[in-house]
């Protein structure tokens, strides 16, 4: 959620983009079939387009999701999918983010 994010990465964020918008990651069930999972994110592909219509996203999570999430993105051209590269913590242990590194669709 962007109200847990560091200073830095929200500035970074707000100079790429017009605005940010929290979507809620969805709940995946343990049990889930992959087929399950594949809809679930092409539905929320789906859903992201229509009510924000973004010309970019932040994805991260549970890996199948954000693998089936991206082929369904596939399609979606003139989307950048990005996700936060090199965050991580600095000598005294403290949290830092470095940039965004686009998934290459």
């Amino acid at each position: 959620m962007v109200n847990e994010w560091l200073q830095h990465q929200v500035d970074v964020t707000h100079r790429m983009f017009d605005r940010i918008v929290d979507v809620p990651f969805p709940k995946i069930d343990h049990e889930a079939t992959i087929e399950e999972v594949s809809k679930l994110a092409k539905d929320n592909l789906k859903t992201i387009m229509k009510q924000y219509e973004p010309s970019a996203i932040l994805l991260a999570g549970e890996f199948t999701y954000v693998y089936q999430f991206l082929k369904h993105a596939e399609k979606h051209t003139d989307v950048q999918i990005f996700y936060a590269a090199n965050r991580g913590k600095d000598e005294h242990g403290k949290l830092i983010f470095v940039q965004y590194r686009s998934y290459r669709l």
